[in-house]
């Protein structure tokens, strides 16, 4: 696969027509391993290593991530996911209804979350872990027509016959409205004061005009045959510019004193520099498995960025060359955070 540039993404595939390998336009690589059943039993990253999988009943049953670090899954006898167990056996549990849909979760602390549902799927209440309740109801066509939160606040909507939402009428009693065009586009916005902005498009239905409740445009846009946003201007017609390459990434924006800033990017489409006309420049580097390791700031200060087999952060060091170390737990949570002064 290659880009408007010439870039390439090249794919390799085994016998079975399994992905084996994608290698990108850095020339980093990753594996993928399967078992007989065509499920990925590895994966190979270029700087974090092995993941690997296990499976029962056609099930993923066990993940060890690149540091050793073991997560269980438990299913029920559907093959519904009802448990996720760490290394150190901390347990979320997953419950559902007679009709597969989540119910509950309980994290290893006991903090439990619930949903309840109607016939159509639609979410019903939402219990928090401090028991918080939120209450939604529904029209005949699945529409949220009013939600009450765990303060007793209830805000309502209300539809036109193409159950496009015209009405949101707060807990106050105080009503905003919205209007369409024949396209079902957004075209105004009347606040609970009666207070009315507009809205214009082009034929591609990009947002040309935003129009306040005085006739004055706030905002008016332009763009390109590909529909990339080129200007934008405000009230006070003081416009900014943007200009894109090949791929439509924006590689100048100019502001309305004429000052510009540039992009830059790499081959597989990370921004790594930007010229700013009044600061200059920044950069920003990436590792082998797209981590971003360092970033200099336009007086020349670089930061670095350590991370695990895991893609964790442990360790920054600033421009200063003081370092701020990090530590997780077997659930993946910071566990700490300590510099030279600990």
């Amino acid at each position: 696969m290659t880009n408007a540039l010439g870039k390439a993404l090249q794919f390799s595939y085994d016998d079975t027509h399994n992905l084996t390998r994608i290698t990108d336009p850095l020339a980093n690589v990753t594996d993928y391993t399967y078992n007989s059943d065509k499920q990925v039993v590895s994966k190979t990253s270029p700087r974090q290593g092995v993941t690997s999988y296990a499976y029962a009943n056609g099930l993923p049953i066990r993940i060890t991530d690149p540091e050793g670090v073991v997560y269980t899954l438990g299913y029920d006898a559907a093959g519904r996911l009802t448990s996720i167990t760490d290394a150190d056996n901390n347990t979320t549990t997953l419950t559902y209804d007679g009709v597969d849909r989540l119910t509950s979760v309980t994290n290893p602390l006991g903090h439990r979350v619930s949903m309840t549902y109607n016939s159509r799927d639609n979410l019903l209440t939402f219990t928090d872990a401090n028991g918080n309740v939120t209450q939604r109801t529904y029209d005949g066509n699945g529409n949220l027509i009013s939600q009450i939160n765990a303060l007793g606040q209830q805000t309502r909507y209300e539809y036109d016959a193409e159950e496009r939402l015209i009405h949101v009428i707060d807990a106050k009693g105080g009503i905003t409205q919205l209007g369409y065009d024949a396209s079902g586009r957004l075209i105004s916005i009347t606040n609970p004061l009666g207070q009315t902005q507009t809205l214009e498009y082009d034929a591609a239905d990009n947002l040309l005009k935003r129009v306040d409740a005085f006739g004055k445009p706030v905002m008016s846009l332009n763009y390109d045959e590909l529909n990339n946003l080129t200007e934008v201007s405000d009230a006070l017609a003081n416009s900014t510019t943007f200009d894109y390459d090949a791929l439509s990434r924006l590689v100048q924006s100019t502001d309305p004193v004429e000052a510009a800033t540039q992009f830059r990017y790499d081959d597989i489409n990370r921004l790594v520099e930007s010229v700013d006309a009044l600061t200059g420049v920044s950069s920003q580097g990436f590792d082998a498995d797209g981590n971003r390791d360092s970033l200099t700031d336009p007086n020349s200060n670089e930061t670095l960025f350590d991370f695990d087999k895991s893609g964790r952060l442990v360790q920054e060091t600033l421009a200063t060359a003081d370092q701020v170390n990090y530590t997780y737990n077997a659930r993946n949570l910071l566990a700490s955070v300590t510099n030279r002064r600990g």
